[in-house]
């Protein structure tokens, strides 16, 4: 509190003059007072202000005979809270206050979240639970809601979010069971995410943490391939008739060699008992092979790819051969269509020639039977196209000319993509004729659309499609392709990363194409989506308004309004255990035969139970569809149960479903598959370049304890067992260097022997290492000066000398220097007879040690101390007998 005197009247009146009225926490303040008073009286002033704030200068002055000006410059704590504080200036006549001034400060909100690692083991084994702690500091001046979550098992009591105070700090343990693995060593990494209201990006801190095996790893000299060999029980019921059939399945994918040049990947499953691709129930005969990912060949089954016009994609059985020379690529084939019964056999070739890395042009010549209105006739396609992606664009473009029955077509597609500031340009065109039959035939598909970002979370745009296209598809794709004309104008706005909407207004057309056909509709609609993405809660929720004329009751029917609502939630029950619903009400006439309006109900459910590694669970119920959802194919049910452990694995898989496009009216299609398979690692070779290091820590005297200790051997690490047995497997025949690094029984032990350690590791061998385990001792001492004042001032700098002392016994050398106290220590010292030593490097002629060099015996568990003098060398003056005379030339 400070106070002035003045002189007043019996009125007292006081302005205040404007001031910054919002500063920050830590900032300053300077404010203006005049208080006006005519009378005499002795007056005093005061100003009161919130805990911890302080003045820094005060000013009084006399502006008139009845005025006087009060200036304050205020200074606020840095870890004041942020909020509205109200200061108050009273002006006192003998201790009674005759005027009271409130004036309002704000103190501004400012955030800082921090975390800190404060606590790690130096390492743990397979096995135990790591529990690494940390720090979190509110350094803000507000509380802050927080939630703290962690990528890697769990946190301690702070699941939830919690509230931390301004200026203050928690420490939080996180926890996680370390898992046993094939390695002797490998590090994990623990973390801590701490997420605040205002953002969805955490702040985040990460530790990495050595593990060591709790045993040497069995040593397998064998290089080996991953193969699967099992067998199939099958189960379906199509058309009301139930079916059984049996496959066996072997398949396998890896390298064939340690230098992975070599690849194959092959698969094998039948016989063709029953051929209903639902759940790929067909036969299979594939075989892949790759030399160095330059060479390629694929023998039996595969899925060919000539390009987007000539063959999007084709499963079917031949061979197929892929060469890379520099920046050319070249590609011959030949197939028999397998799910496609409009075509038989294909072959071609395909040449392509990358320019740079972001421009490729290809070349592509296609003959393939194609079966048409009951004939059958070869067709002829050329191709060229090319391919260019740049930072701000991509675009895609081919042209196909195709030739059959003697009847020339056209085939035309491009891709474009525009990412420009805040503007988003998309277009994709594919035209096919009549008489192109490549892998689209009398098509049309034009998409355009185009998006502005009007900032972070606000984007507006335009969309137009149309689609009529005939793709030759394969059954297995288990799809039609309905016409549809769509038109829409849309906004999204995302405030974070756990909401967004979608608004949009669509104009469309849509036409079923199977036979009968199930819709054929315009309709126009308002729809508002909204999603929300929460750790443990995901819903998708979307209403519609519109109106909708049905065209399959009739062309002159007059629309009808609709609506459309719609939720699917999704909650996390536990980290292994989802369920999911869904729910859907649609009142609309555009499905009716007779155009009436009707009340559609759509229901289902969901769950994903997923139980460590080795359980996994799913169920999917759906009560209907839409009509103008089969376009593709629909499950009505589907579930799941795989059991899969290290070397074997077992599924079950059921359900039911509606598959467009199939011979079978009766669509209530139910399925059961039982399947085991037998995980294997077939030996390919012996690798005999390689060897290994078995090592033991042995004790020297009583009491040292020979487990838990750390020992590297190049880039390899292991933990000693209790015994202090120590192994390094298949190791690349080197030169290693074996350390100890430390453990929790290292304290005060130390090697024997000079480490580092070298060992020789030879091919096919095991080379055996002896490490003894000797306790300590140290030696500890100080340096006295002994220099005179007269001496210390000639001496340069007028500083005392840098002392270096040494420790050694012929064999092993240890160097300090004496600290700011003149002291100087050598710990963890072996025992026995040792020199020690001091000297002074430079100033040798100002500076000397006395008795420079002394012998000392370190014993074990002891520590002995030592000393040295150094003192300034005494400088003399010698006076010589003889006369000199000094003589001055002009």
């Amino acid at each position: 509190m400070i106070s002035f005197s003045a002189f007043s009247q019996s009125k007292v009146e006081t302005s205040i003059s404007n001031y910054e009225k919002v500063i920050k926490a830590g900032g300053h303040l300077t404010l203006f007072f005049v208080v006006s008073n005519p009378s005499s009286d002795s007056l005093t002033a005061v100003l009161d202000l919130p805990e911890n704030w302080s003045i820094l200068i005060s000013k009084t002055l006399k502006v008139g005979p009845n005025h006087t000006k009060y200036s304050y410059t205020l200074s606020t704590p840095k870890t004041v809270a942020a909020g509205f504080y109200f200061p108050k200036f009273k002006v006192l006549s003998n201790n009674n206050v005759v005027m009271t001034k409130f004036f309002d400060i704000e103190i501004s909100e400012f955030k800082k979240i921090e975390v800190l690692n404060i606590g790690q083991p130096e390492y743990v084994r397979e096995g135990d639970t790591l529990v690494t702690e940390y720090l979190v500091q509110n350094l803000g001046n507000s509380t802050e809601r927080l939630k703290l979550a962690t990528s890697r098992g769990e946190v301690f009591n702070y699941s939830d979010s919690l509230l931390l105070e301004a200026n203050s700090n928690i420490r939080v343990k996180v926890k996680q069971k370390i898992p046993a693995t094939e390695n002797n060593s490998w590090n994990v990494s623990a973390d801590l995410k701490v997420f605040t209201t205002d953002s969805e990006t955490p702040i985040y801190q990460v530790t990495s943490v050595p593990v060591y095996s709790n045993s040497s790893k069995k040593t397998d000299p064998y290089y080996r391939f991953p193969i699967q060999v099992g067998g199939s029980f099958l189960n379906f019921n199509i058309g009301g008739v139930s079916t059984i059939a049996y496959q066996y399945i072997g398949e396998g994918k890896g390298f064939l060699d340690l230098k992975e040049k070599h690849h194959i990947d092959f698969a094998v499953r039948g016989p063709n008992e029953l051929n209903f691709p639902t759940v790929g129930s067909y036969d299979q005969y594939s075989f892949e092979y790759d030399y160095k990912n330059t060479t390629k060949v694929s023998i039996g089954d595969y899925v060919n790819r000539v390009s987007n016009l000539i063959e999007f994609s084709r499963f079917g059985r031949g061979i197929r051969f892929e060469q890379k020379i520099s920046k050319s690529e070249f590609q011959v084939f030949y197939q028999r269509a397998r799910f496609l019964p409009s075509q038989k056999d294909s072959y071609g070739f395909n040449y392509a020639y990358s320019l740079n890395e972001s421009i490729k042009f290809n070349f592509n010549y296609f003959n393939k039977d194609v079966i048409k209105d009951n004939s059958i006739f070869r067709t002829n396609i050329l191709g060229v196209s090319s391919n260019i992606k740049k930072e701000l664009f991509s675009v895609e473009t081919e042209v196909a000319l195709g030739n059959s029955n003697s009847k020339w077509d056209l085939g035309l597609f491009n891709r474009f993509n525009l990412q420009f500031h805040k503007f988003n340009l998309h277009s994709e065109i594919i035209s096919a004729g009549k008489d192109f039959h490549g892998f689209y035939t009398n098509s049309r598909l034009l998409i355009n659309g185009i998006s502005y970002s009007l900032n972070k979370k606000i984007n507006i745009g335009v969309n137009s499609n149309f689609t009529r296209i005939n793709p030759s598809l394969d059954i297995l794709a288990f799809r039609s392709s309905p016409i549809s004309k769509t038109n829409m104008v849309f906004a999204s706005f995302q405030p974070n990363n756990k909401n967004s909407f979608f608004l949009n207004y669509t104009i469309q057309e849509r036409e079923d194409r199977q036979i009968p056909s199930s819709f054929h509709y315009k309709e126009d609609f308002s729809n508002l989506s909204y999603s929300l993405n929460q750790d443990k809660v995901l819903v998708f929720s979307q209403f519609r308004y519109g109106s909708a004329q049905n065209l399959l009751a009739g062309d002159q029917l007059k629309p009808k309004q609709f609506f459309n609502s719609m939720i699917q939630p999704s909650l996390k029950i536990s980290n292994w255990f989802w369920l999911g619903g869904y729910f859907e009400h649609q009142n609309t006439s555009k499905f009716s035969q007779d155009n009436t309006i009707k009340n559609l109900f759509y229901y289902g459910g969901s769950l994903r139970f997923n139980y460590k590694s080795f359980v996994h669970a799913n169920f999917m119920y759906r009560n209907n569809y839409a009509p103008d959802e089969f376009f593709e194919k629909r499950s009505f049910m589907d579930g799941s149960l795989l059991f899969d452990f290290k070397k074997h694995q077992l599924s079950l898989t059921t359900g039911r479903a509606y598959v467009p496009l199939s011979m079978n009216s009766n669509q209530n299609t139910l399925f059961f598959t039982l399947k085991y398979v037998l995980k294997l690692n077939v030996p390919v070779r012996k690798n005999k370049n390689i060897g290994h290091v078995a090592g033991n820590l042995v004790g020297m005297s009583d009491g040292i304890l020979k487990g838990g200790v750390i020992v590297q051997m190049g880039p390899y690490k292991t933990v000693t067992d209790t015994s202090g047995n120590f192994h390094f497997n298949n190791l690349k025949p080197d030169i290693y260097h074996i350390t100890l690094n430390g453990g929790p029984n290292m304290q005060g032990i130390i090697a024997g022997i000079k480490t580092p350690l070298v060992v020789s590791v030879k091919a096919d061998s095991t080379e055996k290492v002896t490490i003894p385990l000797l306790k300590t001792g140290g030696l500890v001492g100080k340096v006295n000066f002994q220099v005179e004042e007269r001496n210390l001032k000639l001496a340069d700098n007028s500083k005392l000398p840098i002392v270096l002392v040494k420790l050694t016994n012929g064999d092993e050398s240890f160097l300090t220097q004496i600290n700011e106290k003149n002291e100087f220590s050598f710990k963890e010292i072996k025992p026995g007879n040792w020199s020690v030593s001091a000297f002074i490097p430079g100033k040798q002629e100002q500076f000397e040690v006395v008795n420079q060099e002394k012998n000392v015996v370190i014993g074990a568990e002891k520590l002995i101390q030592e000393s040295f003098v150094v003192k300034s060398v005494e400088r003399k003056i010698f006076f010589s007998g003889k006369d000199f005379k000094l003589i001055t030339k002009k």
